[in-house]
């Protein structure tokens, strides 16, 4: 478990049918609700300040939740949407708006946690971090409401 959250709280697992409410409402929160107060905040300055890029981290979960992640799956698909809905609202005003999909990140807790396979197979920190400087970046202008998949090997 997450040392975040709160005691007895999944942070990703549990199918649709078993997930309590208060597991929802936590992982929504994590995952979803800190991208929208994000974005809310930081749009209104990037529009001020004559544009910018908004980047947003969802998971490869966004795209094909597996069992037993169904509030992680649903809050990062949503995270996709936001992006694609805010990249909409600020297409005229300079502000570009893209989210990344990692699928596993090579970190020490999931060098603790995971498989060895599905380690071996992970994106690094330092790939994760060129994309998102890419994205950041002004050779990636023409790129808005883009979801870009950063799965390392795990393809399937």
């Amino acid at each position: 478990m997450n040392e975040i959250a709160p005691k007895g709280v999944v942070v990703c697992g549990g199918d649709l049918i078993s997930t309590s409410p208060e597991d929802y409402r936590f992982v929504m929160d994590v995952n979803l609700t800190t991208a929208w107060l994000s974005c809310r905040s930081g749009a209104p300055r990037l529009v001020a300040a004559g544009g910018g890029a908004i980047l947003n981290v969802g998971s490869k979960s966004a795209l094909s939740g597996g069992t037993g992640e169904a509030a992680y799956s649903v809050a990062k698909a949503a995270v996709v949407r936001v992006t694609q809905v805010l990249a909409h609202e600020l297409k005229d005003k300079g502000v570009r708006v893209n989210a990344i999909l990692p699928a596993v990140i090579d970190t020490p807790a999931n060098r603790e946690s995971l498989p060895q396979k599905l380690v071996t197979a992970a994106a690094s920190p330092e790939d994760i971090a060129s994309v998102i400087s890419y994205l950041c970046s002004d050779d990636a202008a023409l790129i808005s409401g883009a979801s870009i998949p950063v799965f390392g090997e795990l393809l399937g």
